[in-house]
């Protein structure tokens, strides 16, 4: 038997399960991750099969192919009536011929640091909430605050790609909108956001200005995607952005609550200094958030407050405006819009709050999210060491004005 764990493979053959834990064992440690349902289960189920076939145990699989996980329910008949089955993540294919099996076993050893690898890459517990039903909740969020107005959503006419010399330039249109944001003014204090019309400029007529000297000066083709990172040297080249502009960066799990916590509570924290905007990295894409200072609120809206200092009173009242280039029709939630029918326009997601934008973030990335994407997600949890490649990961760089 076969037995691929993530994307290693190594064939265990009756020698190499001397090595194994015994039949009883129910650790979720070693190559194959950790189990999604328990090892007890699948013994009984296995045991009552043989039993009623007139096999023993032992004398149907080796020790180490006891205890076989098929996560999909249709494949257990398979995994029980036939011995010689491969298992690649849960999917069941035909075994590999004798001799195919026998020229594998020679490559066990050379393959032994790669499984160390591919363990670290931890399996979900069977405990966690699988991404479609994460979706659903999310959705269900975004909808009911996009309903009392907490989110409001609006579209300018055109659209990254609309015009040649823009296509594949976010990584350009994001870091210019926040420019355009950091000396946009203010109405008395307010900050009223961009306009439509600039947001227009920066997309149809700044962009392809500019995305070919980037490429060029990058040796790159036409329409080659860019890294946030070369765009951002090339603007301080440029001296349309500064060096001494640069806040931070912030990134991590897109899912997880303390990651995107953390990013939001910084860029409204420095927001509430002084102005600053966001280029948002996720799944290919760069999207700007800015916040925008509305004035004060309080921060208690009970009765019981008159009595207390205005500092402690009142605080910065933040919106954020959501500004994509190219965003996906799920997103936007237009669902009454044929798919052949849907212009991606730039959307502007406007936030009234910070848990209004948190929830945003959550349903961007749960409405970008592929078939594959969604199977890796169920499958592992997030690894710090394997982030570069966790469709989960995002990347956030803030830029305030000049002091």
């Amino acid at each position: 038997v076969d037995f691929v764990d993530g994307f290693d493979a190594t064939v265990v053959d009756e020698e190499d399960t001397r090595d194994q834990p015994p039949l009883s064992s129910s650790s979720s440690g070693g190559g194959h991750g950790a189990r999604k349902r328990s090892t007890a289960t699948c013994d009984s189920q296995l045991e009552r099969a043989l039993f009623l076939a007139g096999v023993e145990m032992k004398d149907y699989l080796p020790s180490c192919a006891i205890g076989i996980v098929v996560d999909d329910p249709s494949l257990e008949a398979l995994s029980l009536s036939n011995p010689k089955v491969d298992f690649v993540d849960g999917f069941a294919t035909k075994a590999t011929s004798a001799t195919t099996a026998m020229t594998t076993s020679t490559a066990t050893t050379t393959t032994t640091t790669t499984t160390t690898t591919s363990s670290e890459r931890r399996k979900r517990s069977q405990t966690s909430i699988d991404i479609n039903s994460l979706q659903l909740c999310y959705a269900e969020d975004f909808d009911t605050l996009l309903r009392r107005s907490r989110i409001r959503i609006s579209q300018a006419d055109t659209y990254q790609g609309k015009l040649a010399g823009s296509i594949n330039g976010c990584t350009v249109i994001a870091p210019l909108l926040c420019i355009h944001h950091l000396h946009n003014w203010t109405d008395g204090g307010v900050d009223v956001g961009l306009p439509d019309g600039a947001i227009s400029e920066v997309i149809d007529s700044e962009t392809p200005a500019i995305l070919p000297q980037v490429r060029n000066k990058l040796g790159l083709t036409k329409d080659a995607l860019i890294i946030p990172s070369d765009v951002h040297d090339f603007l301080m080249d440029k001296e349309l952005l500064s060096p001494s502009q640069f806040v931070t960066v912030c990134g991590g799990n897109i899912l997880d609550h303390a990651h995107v916590d953390a990013f939001v509570n910084e860029l409204a924290r420095v927001a509430r200094e002084r102005k600053v905007g966001a280029t948002f990295f996720f799944h290919e894409h760069v999207v700007a958030i800015l916040p925008l200072r509305r004035g004060k609120k309080n921060k208690n809206s009970s009765n019981n407050n008159i009595f207390k200092t205005d500092d402690e009173q009142e605080e910065e009242h933040l919106w954020f405006d959501w500004l994509d280039s190219l965003p996906y029709q799920m997103t936007l939630r237009k669902l009454d819009v044929l798919e052949h029918e849907f212009v991606p326009n730039a959307a502007r997601i406007r936030c009234v709050d910070e848990e209004a934008l948190k929830a945003t973030i959550l349903w961007y990335a749960c409405s970008k999210f592929s078939e594959e994407n969604r199977a890796y997600i169920d499958m592992y949890d997030w690894n710090d060491a394997h982030s570069d490649f966790d469709p989960r990961v995002f990347q956030a760089f803030l830029w305030a004005e000049l002091n």
